[in-house]
């Protein structure tokens, strides 16, 4: 995972860290994405500061909507993760951007990813 992390990181790519998630998401059962999100976020908070540092990374914000977590006829859920400074209207912000679509046995997560630099 954090190979993962590091390379999407240093090379200011996200398809290596959105292919990484997607396919973890779509591996784990349903009831067990909750668990996993919030260790990732964990994660993500004890290392960002050092990858803001070493790779010059201004912001992060991962967002993923749908069931999450869930089963049945439930309610949508909306979960983010949000560090550093992340903002559409800067203008000298580098911006990179990715989205994708994960498939459950419940329904479809929509997966946002956004790096700034």
């Amino acid at each position: 995972m954090l190979t993962t992390i590091v390379y999407s990181f240093f090379f200011k790519d996200l398809m290596f860290f959105n292919n990484w998630l997607k396919t973890n998401l779509e591996r784990f059962p349903v009831k067990k994405h909750k668990k996993f999100l919030f260790y990732l976020k964990i994660i993500l908070k004890l290392l960002f500061n050092n990858f803001k540092m070493i790779f010059k990374i201004k912001g992060f914000f991962l967002d993923i909507r749908g069931k999450v977590a869930v089963i049945g006829n439930a309610k949508k859920r909306h979960y983010s993760i949000l560090l550093g400074n992340y903002s559409n209207s800067t203008k000298f912000l580098k911006i990179d951007v990715k989205k994708n679509i994960i498939r459950t046995s419940t329904g479809v997560l929509g997966l946002t990813l956004a790096l700034t630099y």
